[in-house]
């Protein structure tokens, strides 16, 4: 079976009702649920920005997508590393991030993110929080015990020609295997969700690790702190209501 034969594999089988599947370890709430007053966040949570899907090819993987969703994602653009990507709009000012090495970059030298070139099977990557000065917000997980890394100032050109700015952390390799997040900051940039993206909901995102606690930690470092984690194999779970159904991406 092909990679892209597993992916529409994945997406087939984790389809669902929401309701079967309870999810005790919830980084996202549905869109319009109800919030106890004893879960809100606090001030200085960072909201999500959105969740990166690797995969080995990249208009494959776009294809693949929109045959098992019902969702055609729409082309965000190339970066300079010679990765690229689709966005899909998840509700709540976040999105899926479907990021893939383009094939003239492959061996290219370029350090490229996330591990991208090692990906072999579509997959759940890492995930994004956004800030809104990142430099402090990089700072104030530092004194907490957590080091996100360098602060990058990157950009891409839209396929309509608009120049994104944006800065974002990165730590080469990823803090534990990529369930701890990254952060972004679009700066005046508008943000991807704005541009008009094919919209699903973002029903639930869960995280498992090997150490719990230790990841636990960090996230409440980096700005996540209420967000739980299971114990488990290093991932993370969305579930997504999409077109054709739910599914869950791992």
């Amino acid at each position: 079976m092909t990679s892209y034969g597993l992916l529409r594999a994945a997406y087939a089988l984790s389809r669902s009702p929401w309701t079967a599947e309870p999810a005790p370890h919830c980084l996202c709430r549905a869109a319009g649920t109800p919030q106890d007053p004893q879960e809100r966040p606090l001030a200085n949570e960072l909201p999500l920005d959105h969740i990166v899907l690797g995969v080995p090819h990249l208009e494959d993987g776009a294809e693949e997508f929109e045959r098992s969703t019902g969702l055609r994602p729409v082309f965000g653009g190339r970066h300079a590393t010679g990765t690229a990507n689709y966005l899909v709009d998840l509700g709540g000012e976040a999105y899926l991030e479907i990021l893939g090495l383009m094939p003239d970059a492959r061996g290219n030298g370029q350090v490229q993110p996330f591990g991208i070139e090692h990906v072999r099977r579509p997959r759940l990557l890492t995930f994004c929080l956004r800030s809104r000065d990142i430099e402090r917000d990089a700072a104030s997980a530092k004194e907490r015990g957590h080091d996100v890394g360098e602060v990058l100032s990157l950009s891409r050109t839209s396929p309509d020609g608009a120049r994104l700015n944006w800065k974002m952390s990165r730590r080469q390799p990823m803090a534990a295997g990529g369930v701890v997040p990254f952060l972004m900051d679009w700066g005046r940039t508008p943000h991807p969700t704005t541009r008009g993206l094919p919209s699903a909901s973002l029903l639930d995102l869960r995280i498992s690790h090997p150490d719990p606690d230790s990841v636990a930690a960090s996230l409440r470092a980096v700005g996540s702190h209420s967000y739980e984690v299971g114990r488990g194999p290093g991932g993370l779970h969305a579930t997504i209501d999409t077109p054709n159904g739910v599914i869950t991406l791992n």
